[in-house]
């Protein structure tokens, strides 16, 4: 439980002893409480064991907690039961002998989102690589991570599967689609348990029937600001860890310009960070403060002019000129950046919400969300590197972290005998004419894929949610409401131009007045 949920425990763990089962002495009901805070509310009390859990990021505080159950088996085994609360859960009503389980030694509670829907529409992991995998077809229930129990056997038993098939996955780079929630879903399949229903997980305020009359648990939204909000509840605070330790690097060119301010503006916001660069053909003027380097100056015998006559040596339309020069200059970078680490991060990219580039042991996380199915870019991989993508999972995104030595490596990688600053040119003869007029080349998917075969050790995965194409619901005129609206969602997102809004204008002017209606009532 992270600093930002302790005041769900003070308030809700007085209902838990009141209305859970019969008040003690006559049932011993102990609070196994796993924090990084220094202080909680009853810590002094003999039913309370606090437990020092340091902060592992988003997802993984929440991904590994069977892992952090784990480390207190021994004690949990002197139990006859064991249940799991998320923080915000609160027992407005007594809750008796109902609430043990059956036979099966399992319980579990249904999830409100997904009442009355069919199996197909449950948010199971799809992924048949992942170890949580349930295939469309199957299926009986959705069930919710925020309560579940059973006899400390049976439930023991849970923690150590979810746990290893958790394992299981993050040594392929995969990440179930809700996490622990998945891993869960996966693990009751095939088994029989105690189904809790809604009124035992309400939403607070919500209106589901039949489930509001008899209401026993609530789940205070966490979205509340007296809560902090769910940003504050998930962590999504600033990182400061490595803000000493790498500048901000934004290429733009002058189309992109004025999407500048906005795309900086959220920057300032969310992260920390040492500089700014902003690397363009001419200053771009903006209100925040920033290092101009014209894209001459990144590296000799790199320039627009440069791809343009080797294209023209081709006899290939130099239409993607510019496309090509952002990528090489990413990769330039490293050769005159003075620190450890850079961040790219696309000029037409909003950053929603704080969102943390390394994990709690130093190692870059990559965004694993996206799947990409043509095969251009890995041919070019393949030609550039001599190995393949590592999974369909691809490194293409809006942002990367870059270790500058490690890109110096692939970089010199490349030129092999030849001086670095021919890499580029490398790059483009190992792309066929087809290719190379249609975009060939990516330099995400070669970065990664180079980083996974050479630095593993190094880097680390975690699924980001995000949006290619904003303008298509809000326009172009992006409000602070719009803002809000779109990071109760995603974490970034684009307003890419080359995506033509094709959503019709009262659609757009509905979507606003929702933003800001939405935005109004949360206050």
């Amino acid at each position: 439980m992270p600093p930002a949920v302790t005041p769900f425990f003070g308030k809700i763990s007085t209902y838990r002893r009141k209305n859970i089962f019969l008040p003690p002495p006559r049932v011993q009901k102990d609070f196994f409480v796993f924090t990084d805070n220094e202080h909680i509310d009853f810590e002094e009390n003999a039913d309370v064991f606090k437990i020092y859990q340091k902060k592992l990021g988003w997802p993984y505080d929440t991904m590994m907690r069977f892992d952090m159950f784990l480390t207190q088996e021994e004690k949990l085994k002197g139990y006859d039961y064991i249940y799991f609360f998320n923080a915000n859960m609160e027992f407005v009503a007594p809750v008796g002998e109902e609430f043990l389980p059956d036979e099966s030694g399992l319980v579990m509670g249904l999830h409100p989102g997904y009442y009355g829907k069919k199996p197909d529409e449950y948010p199971y992991d799809r992924n048949p690589k992942s170890t949580a995998y349930i295939p469309y077809g199957q299926g009986k229930h959705y069930v919710q991570g925020c309560l579940n129990g059973g006899t400390s056997a049976a439930y023991l038993e849970l923690c150590k599967m979810c746990s290893a098939n958790t394992h299981k996955d993050l040594e392929q780079n995969i990440i179930a689609l809700w996490h622990d929630e998945s891993h869960l879903n996966k693990y009751v399949q095939d088994k029989n348990y105690k189904l809790l229903a809604c009124n035992y997980l309400y939403p607070e305020g919500k209106k589901l029937k039949p489930f509001n009359k008899n209401i026993k648990i609530i789940q205070r939204n966490k979205n509340n600001k007296k809560w902090g909000g769910t940003d504050s509840l998930r962590q999504f605070a600033k990182d400061t860890r490595y803000k000493d330790k790498f500048d901000v690097v934004i290429l733009t060119a002058t189309k992109d310009m004025e999407s500048l301010n906005l795309c900086t503006d959220l920057l300032r916001k969310n992260l920390e960070f040492k500089n700014l660069n902003i690397i363009s053909n001419q200053k771009p003027q903006i209100k925040t403060a920033f290092t101009y380097i014209n894209e001459n100056d990144v590296m000799s015998g790199l320039s627009y002019q440069a791809i343009e006559e080797y294209f023209k040596s081709r006899n290939i339309k130099n239409a993607r000129v510019g496309w090509y020069l952002q990528q090489f200059i990413k990769m330039a970078y490293a050769f005159i950046c003075k620190d450890e680490y850079y961040l790219l991060w696309d000029s037409d990219t909003l950053m929603l919400r704080p969102i943390t580039f390394f994990d709690a042991d130093g190692k870059i996380l990559f965004d694993n969300s996206r799947e990409w199915k043509d095969d251009i870019f890995n041919k070019t991989v393949v030609s550039v590197l001599g190995y393949e993508r590592p999974s369909d999972k691809t490194f293409i995104v809006e942002h990367m972290m870059i270790k500058t030595e490690c890109m110096r490596d692939l970089v010199q990688t490349i030129a092999k005998n030849r001086p670095v600053e021919d890499f580029w040119k490398i790059i483009l003869d190992d792309i066929n004419d087809n290719d190379l007029s249609y975009g060939g080349f990516s330099e995400f998917e070669v970065i990664g894929t180079f980083m996974q075969h050479n630095y593993p050790n190094l880097i680390a995965y975690r699924p980001l949610k995000s949006n290619r194409n904003f303008a298509k619901k809000i326009g172009l005129n992006i409000t602070k409401y719009d803002i809000w609206a779109l990071a109760q969602k995603f974490d970034f997102g684009s307003i890419e131009k080359k995506h033509k809004i094709k959503t019709a204008k009262y659609k757009i002017w509905c979507n606003k007045i929702k933003n800001f209606i939405k935005y109004q009532l949360q206050r």
